[in-house]
């Protein structure tokens, strides 16, 4: 692959990343306070949670990366936060729903 269009290919993929899993969140922000009952401030909080958590996993994945190579954390990462989505939408309680964004956080850290 050629260094463009690796580079394209890789924009790409941020692009699908940062648009499926954390721009619909203020989408269905006032939706879910509305279902749901919780508080806006508790299920952002599960956002900021993800994002945290995102940072923090970010130094070993880069290190996995740099070690190994990028494409198996991709395709897990892009795998599993397509299962989580599918996971948030099931989500129940507010405990559950931190729990996916923690998970989606390391997601978003491999993706």
């Amino acid at each position: 692959m050629t260094d463009c269009r690796l580079i394209w290919t890789i924009a790409a993929t941020q692009v699908v990343g940062w648009g499926t899993l954390f721009i619909p969140f203020a989408l269905v922000l006032a939706p879910m306070e509305a279902e749901m009952g919780w508080s806006r401030s508790a299920i952002a909080g599960a956002f900021t949670l993800g994002l945290l958590v995102s940072g923090l996993a970010a130094v070993p994945a880069g290190r996995w990366v740099d070690r190994y190579g990028g494409r198996g954390p991709i395709a897990w990462g892009g795998l599993a936060g397509a299962v989580l989505l599918g996971c948030w939408a099931e989500v129940g309680s507010l405990t559950g729903l931190y729990a996916v964004w923690f998970a989606l956080g390391v997601v978003h850290a491999t993706a």
